[in-house]
């Protein structure tokens, strides 16, 4: 499924959560769900510059994110990790304004109770992965995972 620089791109314009980890003092991981972007080799994620995850990559500054989609029987996905580093400033809010838009839409931006999260996040936190692993269920099961009648649906 991501296999290639072109196929990983492609699925990584996707709208999913990803699952991101960074390292807590006591070295175990501390793991978020979190909206991002992936531009030119590197995601981005918002968030706040006291948050916890923003303080771990400040202390230690690597971090691991997982994407995968379970949409119609389609269970594939990757995992990358390497160096990460906390933007703030007005480059991180341009950066958050962009990610922000891209799962909020313009209705979504301006009501109130949701336009909190665009002016909380005011720090990015951008991971250059160095390594990276994938996974594709249809390969070895095809479209038996989602057939009815094999396998229970997952929710969400």
């Amino acid at each position: 499924m991501v296999a290639d620089d072109a196929v990983r791109e492609r699925f990584l314009r996707g709208r999913f959560i990803a699952t991101l980890a960074t390292e807590e003092p006591d070295g175990s991981s501390y793991l978020t769900a979190i909206w991002f972007r992936f531009d030119d080799g590197t995601f981005i994620f918002p968030t706040a510059h006291e948050s916890r995850k923003a303080r771990n990559i400040a202390a230690r500054g690597r971090a691991a994110v997982m994407v995968d989609s379970r949409r119609g029987g389609d269970l594939a996905g990757l995992g990358a990790a390497g160096p990460a580093e906390l933007v703030t400033g007005d480059e991180a809010m341009r950066l958050n304004e962009g990610i922000h838009a891209r799962y909020l839409t313009p209705a979504g931006l301006r009501e109130p109770r949701l336009s909190m999260i665009a002016t909380s996040d005011d720090a990015t936190i951008r991971l250059r992965p160095a390594r990276w692993h994938t996974w594709d269920m249809s390969v070895p099961f095809g479209d038996l995972l989602g057939a009815p009648g094999l396998a229970y649906p997952l929710d969400g």
